[in-house]
């Protein structure tokens, strides 16, 4: 299942088409400050330097936990077996509003009108991990014991819908779902507190929050189908979307055409 793939099947998930990330997205906020005002020394010494003080990244978290409240709330976390196995109640404390490795990125951008947005690409922190591998697993499992016609070399190995096993994944990808989420959105929230230290009259619009990494029960040509998304967004028509670009390139802040075919 290559990054960027978009899959859409019938009354099954499988967990390699969500990908070892689950809930890895996007948020974007714009300013209205411009980039032109902000002088070298006060982004190096105050920005950037409290960022890194505030937002631990790479395999770093926090050294206290968090409160709960910081949390996806409404959540029965007994339910969340592969999640919280190994002391994973603390972990997950401990690493809410931090950024992780790999190719997340926290960005201070220009607009083509000169001004600041900050960007966050971000996941679960070794959540969707484990859940991947877990429910991967069992799925392969299953996949043999019932003589799937899927074969084994594709990894495709899927879980049906209804099954138990199927209802716990869902659950749990979720819930990765709402931590990511609550993740960049505390991050973000501390990236503005450190802005607003050396611009305080600073005004952030609404931001614009996405997830590229999942699946969902959706329609499609008349069809209810379970559409995985791997480094795909959703672009229903007027939907706002989110393409982060890498180091040194531009990100796009995009709208949907709603393409029935894309899906």
């Amino acid at each position: 299942v290559p990054i960027g793939c978009v899959l859409p099947v019938k009354d099954v998930v499988i967990p390699n088409a969500i990908g070892t990330d689950c809930g890895c997205g996007m948020r974007a906020v714009k300013s209205d400050i411009k980039v032109s005002e902000i002088s070298t020394d006060v982004l190096r010494k105050s920005i950037i330097r409290g960022i890194r003080k505030h937002i631990p990244i790479g395999d770093f978290a926090h050294k206290v936990d968090h409160a709960e409240e910081f949390l996806p709330q409404d959540w029965n976390i007994d339910n969340l077996h592969t999640l919280l196995s190994n002391n994973g109640i603390k972990k997950i404390l401990r690493q809410i509003g931090t950024l992780g490795g790999g190719n997340h990125f926290i960005e201070l951008q220009k607009d083509e009108e000169g001004y600041l947005w900050v960007m966050i690409h971000s996941g679960s922190r070794g959540g969707g991990g484990k859940l991947h591998q877990e429910y991967n697993q069992i799925a392969k499992n299953l996949n043999r014991k019932y003589f799937s016609m899927v074969p084994e070399e594709a990894d495709l190995a899927f879980l049906p819908k209804n099954s138990a096993e199927f209802n716990m994944l869902w659950n749990e990808m979720n819930y990765c779902m709402e931590w990511a989420k609550c993740n960049r959105k505390l991050m973000m929230n501390r990236i503005i507190d450190v802005i607003k230290d050396s611009f305080p009259d600073a005004t952030f619009e609404n931001p614009i929050v996405i997830h590229h990494n999942y699946a969902a029960v959706e329609e499609h040509y008349g069809r209810q189908c379970i559409v995985h998304r791997k480094g795909a967004a959703s672009a229903r028509e007027g939907e706002i979307g989110i393409i982060p670009g890498s180091m040194g390139t531009c990100s796009y802040i995009v709208r949907g055409l709603g393409k029935p075919e894309s899906f």
